[in-house]
């Protein structure tokens, strides 16, 4: 199966370099560039994960290549931090990130949703080969098979729970500022929603789109009053800082949650001392702590991926063979 992968995760690198390897595969890969042409791309970019899968007939020359790339925008060591899988093990890690098994979240559901849109929006620029097709698709399906047979993934904890639980901390009733209509912001909106929250207010760049989530709604230049909100809860997609730092003696905002990829909230922030700042690898470290007891639970689900994962990889190489045969 000629696909292959080279990726970058907070489980593989510090944030830094994964905020430029954020910022410069969409710029090479991305869209309807030549490049992600050439190498049958498909790009899947999350808050703590950047991955480029690609289809060609010498994957390890395609790698040094696209690593060549990129290296043409970043100018920092980078080869040593990020992995690369090709063939069987590439679907099978596929399977596991769609999955949500290394997802900063065990068994979150976001990541299903982006790897589709990663693939479609990919369908959308240029045909995709059918071992690129297949390996999206199964995935997709593998994933969704896993989460009816490990329901108690569903239970676990969640980055909505845990903000919610931080936040209500301060006080039971708190005002919230977000910023960005992503899913990611949606589900902990929702989320706030039915604790019973209802001082909320989103700031996107297109209000109209959220016109459907029952809370005041703001365009983009109100976001300069996100430092009179209790918590402020950023999750959209801009290269730059959006909030920077304030005087010690101004704002009343106890709590930033900045989950963008690259981070949206200058770290500087955090030393206002009544502010406590926290991204999303800080987030993950706490999750890590809660999620310790499911450890046999994981181990379960991820041989059960890796068989159909396996089982599927060996489909495709038997309709491949009977095609070469007729």
């Amino acid at each position: 199966m000629k696909i292959g992968m080279i990726g970058i995760s907070m489980k593989s690198s510090e944030l830094g370099l994964r905020e430029l390897l954020a910022k410069a595969c969409p710029k090479c890969l991305g869209g309807d560039s030549e490049s992600a042409a050439i190498y049958n791309v498909v790009l899947l970019s999350t808050c703590h994960r950047t991955e480029i899968y690609f289809s060609s007939d010498d994957l390890a020359a395609t790698q040094t290549e696209l690593l060549h790339l990129l290296r043409s925008e970043i100018q920092q060591p980078f080869e040593h931090q990020v992995y690369s899988y090709f063939g069987i093990d590439c679907f099978v890690h596929l399977a596991l990130v769609t999955a949500g098994m290394d997802s900063l979240i065990l068994g979150e559901t976001e990541i299903q949703g982006q790897v589709k849109i990663a693939y479609e929006t990919a369908c959308l620029y240029r045909a995709l080969p059918s071992c690129i097709h297949f390996l999206f698709q199964k995935s997709l399906k593998i994933a969704k098979e896993a989460r009816t047979h490990f329901a108690s993934f569903g239970r676990r904890s969640t980055l909505e729970g845990l903000i919610y639980d931080l936040s209500v901390n301060l006080k039971k009733r708190s005002s919230l500022f977000f910023i960005g209509n992503s899913d990611i912001n949606r589900k902990i909106l929702a989320f706030f929603k039915s604790k019973g929250a209802d001082e909320i207010v989103l700031c996107t760049r297109s209000p109209h789109s959220a016109k459907d989530l029952g809370v005041e709604i703001v365009d983009w230049s109100a976001l300069q009053e996100w430092k009179n909100y209790d918590v402020v809860i950023s999750g959209t997609n801009h290269h730059e800082y959006l909030l920077n730092p304030i005087p010690h003696n101004e704002g009343v905002t106890s709590w930033i949650f900045d989950l963008s990829m690259p981070r949206s909230v200058d770290p500087r922030c955090a030393r206002h001392p009544r502010m406590t700042l926290l991204n999303m690898e800080e987030l993950g470290r706490l999750v890590e702590k809660q999620e310790s007891r499911h450890t046999v639970d994981a181990k379960m689900a991820q041989a059960a991926l890796y068989q159909a994962a396996q089982r599927q990889h060996h489909l495709f190489q038997l309709k491949q063979e009977v095609a070469t045969c007729v």
